[in-house]
């Protein structure tokens, strides 16, 4: 009766840690990189976590930086869509100033969201930034965002334009 005992708890213990590890996987930009370095013409660019990569709980953004100092800085947003018309229409949460030391960096933030369709990006006040950003095609391992991005060409703007496909340097991860 022991070992049975026994075999059903090491099974549970595997059992919960292996849903954890699978819980906290990363999705976004997973294997290829964005390379093309552009100005994208626009201050704020959010894309969807699809539904069901969706959680209420706690989320790391990372997003890379393209150049150093004014015009690769940023900061990370997260919106929400409160009237379930598929975009974005409210900001729940932004980082402090993002700026990397060196080219290629990649910045991170934690946010908390209740929400059950949320979109992630980044915004920036500067005209002339530099952010990774391809235009059209597809990316290897780009998983659990949506390709569709919105954006607002004013700083601090809603992101009410959309178009696609489009991807950046970003990953999430649901950390609790």
């Amino acid at each position: 009766m022991k070992t049975i005992v026994y075999v059903q708890l090491l099974f549970l213990i595997n059992f919960l840690m292996f849903f954890k590890t699978l819980n906290a996987q990363e999705f976004g930009i997973t294997n290829q990189e964005v390379s093309g370095i552009l100005n994208t013409g626009h201050n704020v660019q959010v894309w969807e976590v699809l539904p069901e990569f969706t959680r209420q709980g706690e989320y790391e953004i990372k997003i890379k930086h393209a150049a150093t100092g004014e015009v690769g800085s940023f900061y990370i947003v997260a919106w929400a869509d409160t009237n379930n018309d598929g975009k974005p229409d409210k900001e729940i949460s932004r980082s402090g100033l993002k700026t990397a030391s060196n080219e290629g960096e990649w910045s991170s933030w934690n946010f908390k969201s209740d929400y059950s369709r949320i979109f992630v990006g980044n915004t920036w006040s500067s005209s002339n930034e530099k952010m990774y950003y391809q235009i059209g095609g597809t990316v290897n391992g780009y998983t659990g965002l949506s390709n569709t991005v919105f954006y607002s060409r004013t700083f601090n703007g809603q992101p009410s334009q959309s178009t696609a496909p489009r991807f950046t340097n970003i990953k999430v991860k649901i950390i609790k």
